[in-house]
């Protein structure tokens, strides 16, 4: 039987090394971590009998100016005249105004100068439509007639020729 030789990757080393390197950053940040809980005391300031202490004054806000709450202002101001005036006009509608009794003239119409209307002759179409179709049905039943006329006249005539 045969045995290989043991051999090393070069993936195998990066491995080994990359792993090396996350444990050395995860103990270093725990060494962080651990003396940032340590307490550890700072002397305190004492303040210099030489350098006065200031008192800062608390700063008192002042209302805004603002360009639209005057416009608004005006446009209330003028709503409300708007209405009072509407309010009188209607109340002066309301009142009672009695004017002065005039007795009444009878009505008497005037008589016109115009001559009475004058109705000259006409034509109804109506009239006109009925008197054309009369002629038209005389013109129908005398073709009619000439028709019939004929029909008796052909036929005698065949009866003479087979005779």
């Amino acid at each position: 039987m045969t045995e290989p030789e043991p051999f090393d990757l070069e993936t195998e080393k990066r491995r080994i090394e990359s792993e090396f390197k996350k444990q050395q950053q995860i103990e270093q940040e725990r060494k962080q971590l651990e003396e940032a809980r340590k307490f550890k005391a700072r002397p305190m300031r004492i303040a210099s009998p030489f350098r006065p202490v200031l008192e800062l004054k608390i700063t008192e806000p002042e209302p805004f100016q603002l360009e639209s709450e005057e416009k608004h202002y005006l446009a209330q101001q003028k709503l409300m005249q708007q209405i009072a005036e509407e309010e009188e006009k209607r109340k002066k509608a309301m009142e009672f105004k009695a004017r002065p009794f005039k007795e009444p003239k009878p009505f008497v119409p005037k008589k016109s100068n115009k001559p009475l209307t004058e109705i000259d002759e006409f034509a109804l179409n109506s009239d006109v439509r009925s008197q054309k179709r009369r002629l038209f049905d005389e013109m129908m039943h005398e073709k009619e007639l000439l028709a019939q006329e004929a029909e008796r006249k052909r036929q005698i005539l065949e009866e003479v020729r087979y005779l």
